[in-house]
């Protein structure tokens, strides 16, 4: 995910109220079961490198903060013989608490407004190449 994407991730949460967390990478165990780790020796202790801030995140929550979310990486170590599997990514993870009932995960769905304005971006960047032709602007259009 590119950094824009990751702005727009950022924005959409901070206006509804989410806290941003982050939150350890190397840890002294697996921090989530059924996934594969990168194990290491860390100063001659066992530790790994951090397959989920989904802890964390639980502990926010039950730190009063209500809405959190964290955009970092995520390590798996998991076996794969594609060339296409993913090691290593940037999760966007976000939680929220429940008080008394699921209706009230009332907020929009994040992707679909970082879509919609990442399209919006990009439909006014070919419009600023067609009105202002400049080299800043050149090969916009050719990404639609």
């Amino acid at each position: 995910m590119d950094w824009n994407g990751q702005q727009l991730f950022r924005q959409f949460l901070l206006a509804e109220d989410f806290v941003e967390l982050h939150t350890p990478k190397l840890l002294a165990g697996a921090s989530e079961g059924g996934s594969s780790v990168f194990k290491l020796d860390y100063k001659g202790q066992p530790a790994c490198l951090a397959q989920s801030p989904q802890l964390h995140k639980q502990m926010g929550i039950c730190a009063d903060f209500g809405r959190v979310f964290e955009i970092g990486p995520v390590f798996r170590a998991e076996n794969s013989f594609t060339h296409r599997h993913l090691c290593e990514f940037t999760g966007l993870d976000f939680e929220m608490e429940i008080k008394e009932h699921y209706f009230e995960v009332n907020i929009p769905s994040p992707l679909a407004c970082i879509f919609d304005k990442a399209i919006t971006t990009l439909i006014l960047l070919v419009l600023l190449e067609q009105w202002l032709p400049s080299k800043c602007y050149s090969g916009v259009s050719s990404v639609l």
